[in-house]
């Protein structure tokens, strides 16, 4: 099966304003059967951390996606894996961490939106969202990684209530570039109603902002190609 790259980009952080030591690449491949294939890797040497994301959609349906983690520990480095699978009815993750290897099979609650971890994501997950209704709490999936030490729970599947409200429409200039967007809350997880998000064309993430108790996290768009 052959792959068409349709878009690229890179997310880069700062904290309040500081550049910081993470970015994360992505790429959007056409499959010929229509699938998108996302790639998607956040290297993170601030937290002595790396990630991986393969996601596999049928429009807004993520039938699977796997996740490498890397974690560099005293000790060395430790690896953990997930790979996901999502049908109709039920989840299964299939992990291997440093505590050994875990398979669990769950039943997909009404309304289930997939959200795998990284940035190039959350664009879509907020749109589902705000088609089943602003501010309507929905069950989003992903995958656990509130500390990488806890090799029991590390990747493992959590289902969070989160929901959406749309604040208006933003022209902003992010990099080299003006961008039209769309502006939203979208809260749950780590995202509380201080948060902000700017979504543009293609469910595409262009900037957000989150405060944490370490200061203000910005993130924002850079290197984006459509093909």
């Amino acid at each position: 099966m052959t792959e068409r790259l349709i878009a690229a980009g890179t997310y880069r952080y700062f904290l309040d304003q500081q550049p910081v030591e993470m970015v994360e690449t992505w790429q959007r491949l056409r499959l010929d059967d229509g699938a998108i294939l996302t790639l998607c890797e956040r290297d993170a040497p601030a937290f002595g951390s790396g990630i991986r994301v393969e996601c596999l959609a049928y429009g807004d349906q993520i039938t699977e996606f796997s996740v490498d983690l890397g974690v560099n520990t005293p000790q060395g480095s430790e690896m953990s894996f997930a790979q996901y699978r999502i049908d109709e009815t039920h989840f299964t993750v299939e992990r291997s961490t440093p505590a050994g290897d875990f398979q669990d099979t769950d039943t997909r609650p009404d309304g289930l939106i997939v959200a795998p971890l990284m940035r190039i994501f959350i664009g879509g997950v907020i749109r589902q969202i705000m088609q089943v209704g602003e501010g309507v709490a929905i069950p989003v999936l992903v995958p656990w990684l509130h500390n990488p030490a806890d090799h029991q729970q590390v990747l493992m599947a959590t289902i969070e209530q989160r929901y959406a409200v749309f604040l208006g429409d933003e022209t902003i200039p992010v990099g080299a570039g003006t961008f039209d967007t769309r502006v939203y809350q979208y809260i749950g997880g780590n995202y509380d109603q201080d948060s902000r998000f700017w979504v543009g064309e293609d469910d595409v993430l262009i900037y957000y902002s989150t405060p944490q108790a370490n200061g203000l996290w910005t993130c924002e768009l850079t290197d984006y190609k459509l093909f």
